[in-house]
C-alpha cells in the first residue's frame, strides 16, 4: 500500500491518534494506518447503509446461503451455513458430506423437494477436487443450472438441490502474511478497544 497525502504531522485529523505511540511510530507508516481507518469508518455508520437503499434487516433475516471446501494437506473439510445452526465447521474422515432431508444425512436440510438422502459432497484427493454426487434424486442436483449426476466443482459454482439454493467455494491455498509493525498493531488494537468502550 502507497503511502497517502494525508498531513502526517496533523495529529487532530486521526480518530486514532495517541500521543504516547505517535511518537515511536515511523511517519510512513502513520500516514498508511491514518487512511486505512479513515477507509474503513467509511462502512461502519448506519447512515452508510441507508444511503445505498441497502436494508440490514434483510441481511439479518436472510444471510446468503454457502457451502466451501477447504483443503489443508491431506485433509479436506467443508463449512456451511446450510444448517439451522449458522456456519460451521464440517469434518468427515472419508471427506464424503451426504446431504437429504433425512435426520441422519451428514448435512440434514429441511427441504421437503429434497430425497432422504439427496446428494453428496465428495472430495478427491486423487484428482485433489470437489464433485457434487446425485444420489439418484427425485428432483435432482443442478450446477449452475444445469442438471448433473456427478460434477466437479469449481470455485464459484451455484448449486442447487430440491428448493435449497447456495454458492460453492474452493480454498485450496493459503499464504502467510506479513506481521504488522509492532506499533501499527498496538495502534490499532487502542483504536479498537477505544471504540467498544464508547459503544
Amino acid at each position: 500500500m502507497q503511502p497517502t497525502n494525508h498531513s502526517i504531522g496533523n495529529s487532530s485529523s486521526s480518530p486514532l491518534h495517541d500521543d504516547v505511540l505517535a511518537a515511536s511510530i515511523p511517519e510512513s507508516f502513520e500516514a498508511e494506518i491514518d487512511d486505512l481507518i479513515a477507509r474503513a469508518e467509511t462502512f461502519t455508520g448506519e447512515e452508510d447503509v441507508v444511503d445505498h437503499g441497502l436494508e440490514p434487516d434483510l441481511f439479518r433475516q436472510t444471510p446468503p446461503k454457502y457451502m466451501q471446501g477447504v483443503v489443508r494437506g491431506q485433509q479436506a473439510y467443508l463449512t456451511t451455513n446450510l444448517l439451522e445452526h449458522g456456519s460451521l465447521m464440517l469434518l468427515q474422515p472419508q471427506m464424503v458430506w451426504t446431504l437429504g432431508r433425512h435426520r441422519e444425512a451428514g448435512i440434514p436440510i429441511k427441504d421437503r423437494m429434497l430425497s432422504r438422502r439427496h446428494a453428496s459432497i465428495v472430495y478427491l484427493r486423487e484428482e485433489h477436487a470437489f464433485f457434487l454426487l446425485d444420489l439418484n434424486s427425485m428432483n435432482g442436483s443442478y450446477v449452475n443450472g444445469i442438471r448433473v449426476d456427478q460434477q466437479r466443482l469449481k470455485d464459484g459454482d451455484f448449486l442447487r438441490i430440491g428448493n435449497t439454493e447456495f454458492v460453492f467455494f474452493v480454498s485450496e491455498e493459503y499464504e502467510n502474511l506479513e506481521p504488522l509493525h509492532a506499533e501499527v498493531h498496538a495502534k490499532l488494537l487502542s483504536a479498537l478497544l477505544r471504540e467498544t468502550q464508547e459503544v
